[in-house]
């Protein structure tokens, strides 16, 4: 203020500095705090013999304070004047360090920016405001080579497996805001995730990155029997265990381990596990088939060179072993049963084979 603002009732009003005598003071000088200022009138050439005494108290609201001129935000947090650190209540901001217009304290805060604050006792704002710098930090948003990534449920797969181009990246449920999903956790198929990374300052991104999660899964293959019957005999084979489905493959072990070709011979009491694969997704759940291989013991005789008389006109059935049942061939393996009534040749061998269950001796 100056001595052109003190208020007078009358035009061309001239202040002094003392009652009587003394200098004129200008209109434009300052005002000084608990001075009294005398105004004087000039009627033609005669002035005012008594001086009217003004007293003048300038008033003053304190500089704020703050703990930290140069004060770090992070974008993602959306910053506003109102997180600006100062020590007093009421403080008003604004852009400019002498008059200007007060922001409002929902403002959001801009990158680089110095702020300047005042205090305000009675009508009186701080003469000399307090200036804050801002600096707004941010983390790039992530990258990926696929927003659409697909996996296999037979793979158990987790955020782990996500593919982005960053390391330490941070994933949630949500675009913005959430709790983080830690690397361990299951991906749900047809579920977006959301990358962000985090800079040392300890702002994440402000954008995060959606990826949206595909998790395959091809259907157990089904059978009729869940424990198979085979016989020895027969040399079964894994590619003769009964499934309903076409391109089934099979393996040892209810998980992971190595398919097995469909030439390799059946173990007995073995559980074989059957998986279908659908695109580049196999069954993550196997159907699981017992097999039990069947075998009859070879029959056995006391003479395996055995002679006999023409004129007692021997058959098949005159030859010696030592079970019962037992079905004659003229062959090691396969060929068909020869009746026992079947006059014996000389000099032929015969091939005795028992029968248990429905499986005949694997060797005769």
């Amino acid at each position: 203020p100056t001595v052109a603002d003190l208020q007078v009732n009358e035009p061309g009003v001239i202040f002094y500095t003392a009652a009587t005598g003394g200098t004129v003071v200008s209109s434009t000088t300052a005002l000084v705090d608990g001075t009294i200022y005398y105004a004087s009138l000039t009627v033609g050439s005669c002035e005012s013999a008594t001086r009217l005494a003004i007293t003048v108290t300038v008033g003053n609201a304190a500089t704020p304070t703050t703990t930290d001129t140069t004060q770090d935000f992070c974008l993602s947090d959306a910053p506003t004047v109102a997180d600006l650190q100062v020590n007093e209540m009421g403080v008003t901001f604004y852009t400019t360090a002498t008059v200007g217009t007060a922001i409002a304290s929902t403002t959001t805060l801009v990158d680089g920016t110095t702020y300047y604050a005042s205090l305000t006792l009675g009508t009186c704002e701080s003469a000399t405001r307090l200036a804050i710098t801002v600096t707004i930090g941010n983390a790039a948003t992530p990258t990926t080579t696929d927003t659409t990534q697909d996996f296999c449920l037979a793979d158990a797969p987790t955020v782990a497996d996500i593919q982005v181009n960053e390391t330490g990246v941070t994933f949630y449920t949500a675009a913005t805001g959430g709790t983080a999903v830690p690397a361990t956790t299951a991906l749900v198929d047809d579920a977006i995730y959301y990358a962000s990374v985090t800079t040392a300052a300890g702002c994440e991104s402000a954008t995060r990155l959606a990826i949206t999660v595909m998790v395959g899964n091809a259907a157990t293959p089904t059978t009729t029997d869940a424990t198979q019957d085979f016989c020895l005999a027969d040399a079964p084979t894994v590619a003769d265990i009964q499934v309903n489905e076409a391109g089934v493959i099979f393996y040892t072990a209810a998980t992971g381990g190595t398919a097995i070709a469909p030439a390799t011979a059946l173990v007995d009491g073995a559980t074989y596990y059957a998986s279908l694969t659908i695109g580049t997704c196999e069954s993550a759940t196997r159907l699981a088939i017992t097999v039990t291989v069947g075998n009859a013991a070879t029959p056995t005789t006391t003479d395996t060179t055995q002679d006999f008389c023409l004129a007692d006109a021997p058959t098949v059935a005159d030859l010696q072993v030592n079970e019962t049942g037992v079905t004659f061939y003229n062959a090691a393996t396969g060929g068909t049963a020869v009746p026992a009534t079947t006059a014996l040749v000389d000099g032929s061998t015969y091939y005795a084979s028992l029968t248990v269950g429905t499986c005949e001796s694997a060797t005769r």
